[in-house]
């Protein structure tokens, strides 16, 4: 049987950082290539299996 939920969160979006850490989420605050290979490195080169844009914002459609 599979698992529900994530196994990790990660939150980029600077008024939901204090949300986040009151779940133990993991923070970035780079964007563009930066942010990628810090997302990389959080996950051991592999990437995100899913992400979901809940900002709204031009760039994070991108």
């Amino acid at each position: 049987m599979m698992g529900t939920g994530a196994e990790r969160i990660i939150a980029r979006h600077e008024p939901r950082q204090k949300l986040a850490h009151d779940f133990e989420t993991d923070i970035i605050t780079e964007r563009d290539d930066e942010g990628v290979a810090h997302i990389k490195e959080l996950t051991g080169g592999i990437g995100a299996d899913s992400v979901l844009e809940c900002v709204g914002t031009p760039q994070a459609m991108r």
